[in-house]
């Protein structure tokens, strides 16, 4: 429970309720009920009503601001990306719903709509680039016993990964102390950093965060998300309690936009790390995800929901293989297509293996012939329904064919590859039970 302040002067202080419901922020707003003429708030959950005294709707506002401020005993939260979540009432009074996109812990300006900085935290970073800011020295004694431990916390610099938004890797490190007494604990942290001199829209910063997540999810195909999100504006610091600024403010921000981590049980075993592909491989990985977006979109979405039926995903792996087929064929000129411009299936699928280092598959011929059956069998009521077994193998095969090409286009080493194809999540093939 706390105030709800927007940039109107004119509107009534107001106590309303903000709750995270672990599935969106949500703002619950008390209205005065049907029967009234003077409540501006009510009349932001007026969409549908028509009002005859202003029946272009341009006198009054009829729907939420998109920044709203919220503020209780612990302090103020700013809301970002505020919208008209529906209403209750009665004669006498009702509550309308508002739900926002994200929420700033401690901001205090109503001008978050746009931000200088955003910074991340991907657990699955700090092992996927092995960037260490913690480090332990063991002493031991001549029978081997551990004597002493020299705990060292030194963060490397940021390093540049692209000019774009100017994203950075900021290796970091952060102390807690549980409960227990005598407890210490230090943590890796491997941050990425976006910045602008003059504020920019939440999307410009997010999607180089989101890429280099996207990145990591083909290289350990498992659906990583973020533990910790941060934003900056230059024009909202921290202060101290006369009103000196003491520093920038990176304020914590509470959000379901993003993928969210979720801590696994065990150890991630990835195709490829940032030790065989470097920065240049990065830089690559952020043109690539661009000009393949129709072919690489579709692999991460499979990652990310990993369940589903079989056969809406092989229909999802066979348009991404058409796409990057087409696209690869289009990038050499196009000589290949027919007279209206398209690629067959097969030849698509050629086309990938051509522009592979090294082939994942036993057998690339069957396993075009299989995947083309399978694809059209699914997609084409005309076609015979796939096995459930080879079509669940299949689907596999065509995932690490998508996955063992951009590894291969980011510089990691055939050999590389090749050593790691049976760790690989997707290398052991489906079999029958009891087989």
């Amino acid at each position: 429970m706390g105030w709800l302040i927007d940039d109107n002067p004119e509107t009534p202080e107001i106590a309303v309720m903000l709750k995270n419901t672990g599935k969106e922020i949500v703002l619950t707003v008390p209205t005065k009920g049907l029967a009234s003429t003077d409540d501006p708030y009510a009349l932001w959950f007026s969409s549908g009503i028509h009002y005859a005294a202003d029946p272009e709707k341009v006198r009054r506002q009829y729907r939420p601001p998109r920044v709203l401020l919220f503020q209780d005993n612990d302090g103020t939260v700013v809301l970002v990306g505020c919208r008209d979540a529906g209403f209750t009432s009665t004669v006498g009074a009702g509550h309308g719903k508002i739900v926002a996109n994200f929420a700033i812990l401690g901001g205090k300006s109503l001008r978050y709509n746009k931000i200088n900085g955003v910074r991340s935290e991907l657990p699955a970073i700090v092992e996927w680039t092995g960037l260490r800011s913690v480090h332990a020295d063991p002493e031991a004694d001549n029978q081997g016993r551990v004597q002493k431990v020299q705990i060292k916390l030194e963060s490397p610099s940021p390093s540049p990964l692209n000019r774009r938004m100017n994203l950075n890797l900021r290796p970091t490190w952060r102390t807690s102390f549980p409960r227990h007494a005598g407890t210490f604990s230090a943590h890796d942290i491997v941050q990425l950093e976006t910045t602008s001199r003059r504020p920019m829209a939440w999307k410009d910063h997010l999607e180089q965060h989101v890429a280099m997540r996207d990145l990591i999810v083909l290289a350990g195909w498992h659906p990583f998300g973020f533990s910790r999100l941060e934003v900056n504006r230059i024009d909202d610091p921290e202060t101290f309690l006369s009103g000196d600024v003491s520093g920038p403010r990176w304020a914590r921000v509470v959000t379901h936009r993003v993928q969210r981590h979720e801590e696994r049980d065990r150890r991630n075993e990835f195709l490829f790390n940032f030790d065989d592909i470097g920065y240049q491989g990065v830089r690559k990985w952020l043109k690539l995800r661009s000009h393949f977006a129709r072919a690489i979109d579709p692999v991460v979405a499979l990652a990310d929901q990993q369940g589903g039926f079989w056969e809406t995903r092989m229909v999802q792996s066979g348009i991404a293989l058409e796409a990057l087929g087409y696209q690869l064929e289009t990038d050499n000129g196009g000589t290949e297509f027919n007279s209206r411009g398209q690629i067959t299936y097969m030849d698509a699928l050629g086309k990938i293996l051509a522009d592979m280092s090294y082939i994942p598959i036993d057998d690339p011929d069957d396993w075009k012939q299989r995947s083309r059956e399978c694809y059209m069998g699914v997609k084409h009521a005309d076609n015979s329904t796939p096995d459930s077994l080879i079509l669940a193998n299949t689907l596999r095969e065509n995932l690490l064919v998508v996955r063992f090409w951009l590894a291969s286009r980011l510089g990691c080493k055939k050999h590389s590859l090749r050593r790691r194809r049976d760790l690989d999540p997707l290398a052991a093939r489906y079999v029958p039970v009891g087989e």
